[in-house]
């Protein structure tokens, strides 16, 4: 999404509305619009930055979680192929018992 920064407040300079309690101001305007000015551009950079930093860490977060889900679905897949093992196992020692109790 492109949103233009600058030239800000562009619709209250070409068609001014009058104000019922206009602003007081302890500055010229022209000294106090440059500062106005200077103050958005910070905060719309910052929501610009504040913004980009969340959808990164949002993707990181679903990456590790991913991560994670398959950890935990490979872990079950190993458990039940050591569980199938150790099941092998004991079968053999029974039938080495059986064989070895009939001779």
């Amino acid at each position: 999404m492109l949103k233009p920064l600058l030239p800000p407040f562009q619709q209250r300079l070409h068609a001014p509305r009058p104000l019922p309690y206009p602003p007081l101001l302890n500055l010229s305007p022209e000294v106090f619009f440059p500062g106005l000015v200077e103050q958005y551009l910070f905060a719309t950079l910052h929501e610009i930055a504040y913004v980009s930093l969340m959808a990164e860490n949002q993707r990181r977060l679903r990456h590790l979680d991913g991560a994670v889900r398959h950890l935990d679905e490979q872990s079950a897949v190993l458990a039940r192929r050591s569980n199938s093992l150790r099941q092998e196992e004991i079968i053999e020692e029974i039938e080495v018992i059986l064989l070895g109790s009939v001779n």
